[in-house]
């Protein structure tokens, strides 16, 4: 090769060699850059991750203690996230109250996110009917429902308000609240038999719903109740149909109502409803099935010829439970008590169905496992410390457990209680061989949702001596009974746990006539304190005469929406 053709040679390979050594250069630089850019990207996805934990936390936290004014940084893995709470929204404009703006900032290593929520913490309702002082029509005001909303940010009841009047003096009161949206349905009976109800839309009440007319003498009794299906989060309403045997229903979707169906219709149980006998359903207990998947719902009535009897809804329609067509017990204790109640054990999903026997010291049950679609044999649950039958019932399920408690009071003023642990009953001692009264349910029981009181529950009841009695379920035994100062002849207690924050209602109906004001009036516990407050009047009566029926009501709202959400970017 010529000399001259060998030095360009040469001079090319050298220049390919630097060409490759800047092309190796350049490529370690993009790899290093990308590297740094895939860390930085991995580091910033972790850390809104953290904020966003950070912030479901503090949701949380702020619906157990109102007081909660954020924390940090606090620890959460490797990295740790910081919470600030705001009375104001994303522009800097005042919160309502029970609303508050939470910031989360999140780090992770040198990275950092930030994600706002504006959170409205729940609340509950006390709906309640009062007589009057002054002589009907000019200040009748027996027909009108009043209520109270809980105001989780100073922990009280705030002022008293009125939902629509549904005419002459309320008997009883059934409120339920809805699961996905801000809604509540109150129920009524009144005395001269008609059956109501209206919806509240978070701000008002709806127009009043005419259901049904029973008897006068019928209006003696809770003929009618509500539940809402725990899926589809629909209301359903079933009522004694204008004194015909076979109940009736409706059911609300949030917009509108059904008309009135029966439940012996062809596309539910076509003829086959309780075919033993024609008497009046008397009383009427839903139960919502809790698994999440499940629209079931269990009925249990109680009739006029002291007839037991259950069916379910299964989203669809009124079905039976096995091949049962005919009442499943024809002599209860009584059919002029509640003398009956279903719950479902909150983690199988199976359902018991518990009344009295027309025998001294005992009670039957029966299960519904809807897994299985096994309706039980009927059972017998003896409890020597009654005297005599039972009169009323509760059947109270623990959150989160298979556990219920049973309470009876029988007609002999005996008050007893025995824990189902899903297996069997264990029976305790009596509590109180003479409470207040035999024709009016003077005692409630409810287990508490705070997660630090879990397992523990509270009874109280008007004991008989002119004062209201309490005494806490531990978990494992009874602690000792205490009085509630300033109570006196109680004739109806109702309790709620609201779910998230723990706070635990009492409400108390003083029956009038014997001595000592004569009122409405309210407990409660907030913080898993394990503490009643002293009791505060609602109203300052006058109040009825027994039998008071259950003329209060109190429900917690299950709806916890995030009213906005944002992340904040520098």
């Amino acid at each position: 090769m010529p000399t001259r053709n060998r030095g360009f040679a040469l001079i090319a390979a050298i220049i390919l060699i630097v060409v490759a050594a800047a092309m190796a250069v350049v490529m370690a630089t993009l790899v290093s850059s990308s590297s740094q850019s895939g860390a930085k990207h991995i580091s910033s996805a972790q850390a809104l991750f953290i904020a966003e934990a950070g912030l479901e936390k503090a949701i949380r936290q702020r619906s157990l203690d109102n007081t909660y004014v954020g924390e940090g940084p606090t620890a959460m893995g490797q990295g740790s996230y910081t919470i600030t709470v705001f009375n104001t929204d994303f522009s800097g404009v005042a919160l309502p109250s029970g609303q508050r703006r939470l910031r989360s900032v999140g780090q992770f290593d040198t990275a950092t996110r930030t994600v706002e929520a504006i959170v409205r913490t729940g609340a509950a309702m006390m709906v309640y009917a009062k007589d009057t002082p002054t002589a009907p029509p000019a200040s009748d005001v027996r027909g009108i429902p009043f209520f109270r909303q809980w105001n989780n940010d100073t922990y009280a009841w705030g002022p008293e308000q009125q939902a629509n009047d549904v005419g002459l003096n309320i008997r009883y009161i059934v409120l339920k609240f809805a699961r996905t949206r801000n809604e509540a349905i109150l129920g009524t009976v009144n005395s001269s038999g008609q059956i109501h109800v209206q919806v509240w839309n978070g701000t008002a009440w709806g127009a009043i719903r005419l259901l049904s007319t029973v008897a006068v003498a019928n209006s003696q009794y809770r003929g009618f109740d509500i539940e809402y299906e725990t899926q589809g989060d629909r209301a359903v309403v079933v009522f004694n149909n204008a004194d015909n045997r076979n109940p009736a229903y409706q059911i609300w979707d949030g917009t509108a109502w059904t008309a009135t169906v029966g439940l012996n219709s062809a596309a539910n149980l076509n003829g086959n409803y309780n075919t033993t006998g024609n008497f009046v359903p008397r009383w009427i207990e839903l139960a919502p099935n809790p698994l999440g998947n499940s629209n079931e719902i269990v009925l249990m009535t109680l009739d006029s010829s002291s007839d037991v009897y259950g069916v379910r809804w299964n989203g669809t329609a009124w079905v039976r439970m096995a091949a049962a067509t005919t009442s499943w017990d024809t002599a209860a204790s009584t059919n002029a008590r509640k003398a009956m109640d279903v719950a479902y054990e909150q983690q199988t999903g199976r359902a018991m169905f518990i009344w009295g026997n027309n025998v001294n010291d005992q009670q039957l049950w029966r299960t519904w496992d809807g897994g299985t679609n096994t309706l039980s044999g009927i059972s017998t649950l003896t409890i020597g410390d009654m005297n005599s039958r039972a009169n009323w019932i509760r059947l109270v399920p623990r959150p989160n457990s298979n556990q219920m408690m049973y309470v009876v009071q029988d007609n002999g003023l005996d008050l007893n209680t025995a824990l189902w642990d899903g297996a069997a009953f264990t029976v305790h001692p009596e509590h109180d061989p003479s409470t207040e009264n035999a024709v009016s349910m003077n005692f409630d029981f409810v287990f508490e949702t705070h997660p630090a009181r879990a397992g523990r529950g509270w009874l109280v009841w008007g004991d008989g001596s002119n004062q209201i009695s309490a005494r806490e379920w531990a978990g494992a035994g009874w602690n000792a009974t205490n009085s509630l100062a300033g109570t006196d002849d109680t004739s109806y207690v109702r309790l709620v746990a609201r779910p998230g924050s723990g706070v635990v209602f009492g409400g108390t109906y003083e029956r009038q006539g014997q001595g000592g004001p004569d009122d409405i009036f309210e407990v409660h516990q907030t913080g898993g304190s394990g503490t009643w407050t002293a009791p505060v009047a609602v109203w300052n009566g006058p109040t009825i005469a027994d039998p008071v029926h259950q003329r209060v009501d109190i429900a917690a709202e299950r709806y916890k929406p995030i009213l906005a959400w944002r992340e904040v970017f520098p």
